[in-house]
């Protein structure tokens, strides 16, 4: 399940899954990498990433109690490309395969749901900005100083715009809404 979660919130959005026997994985699996090329290595991934190009993991695990494995395979949508070669960043183009019933993480009919639990995102609240300092008089400042201060400043604005630009967004699990209900009677 953490897997499941890292995956969503490295932006893997569409999945489709299910259950199959253990000696029906391996031909799965092989099937997946013809049509997903699940089989590349992290810096493959990663330049396919930079390209723009639609990335897939799959994910299996086998049940104790039978001979049977979960499988989970998701996929993390192209961004298109525009003429001049650069990728938009804006619109939501994806091109899946329409044999498999893909799923999207982010609407509410697509949540991926395992063992009494589904993945859900949800907001996170608004960091507390912190009060505005005051200004004390103070001695005249040498230019080394004033330099020294100026810096600092730059820095804390650059670290301001870091933690601004991450996700405002948590991937969670949390009780599917039946199971919940069966915990509370």
């Amino acid at each position: 399940m953490q897997r499941v979660a890292d995956l969503a919130r490295a932006g893997y959005t569409h999945w489709v899954g299910g259950v199959i026997e253990l000696d029906k994985l391996h031909g799965m699996a092989d099937r997946f990498v013809e049509r997903y090329r699940i089989d590349r290595d992290k810096s493959n991934v990663y330049k396919a990433i930079q390209r723009g190009e639609a990335v897939a993991r799959l994910l299996s695990w086998c049940d104790e109690k039978s001979a049977r494995a979960h499988w989970v395979l998701m996929l993390k949508p192209e961004k298109p490309m525009t003429k001049t070669g650069t990728i938009k960043r804006r619109g939501k183009s994806v091109v899946l395969d329409q044999a498999e019933k893909w799923r999207d993480l982010t609407t509410a009919g697509g949540r991926l749901t395992l063992t009494g639990y589904e993945l859900v995102r949800e907001t996170k609240p608004a960091p507390k900005r912190p009060a505005p300092a005051q200004e004390t008089p103070a001695s005249p400042l040498t230019r080394k100083e004033k330099q020294a201060a100026a810096k600092k400043a730059a820095l804390a604005v650059q670290a301001r715009a870091v933690k601004q630009k991450s996700d405002p967004y948590v991937w969670t699990w949390r009780y599917e809404k039946t199971r919940l209900e069966d915990l509370r009677s």
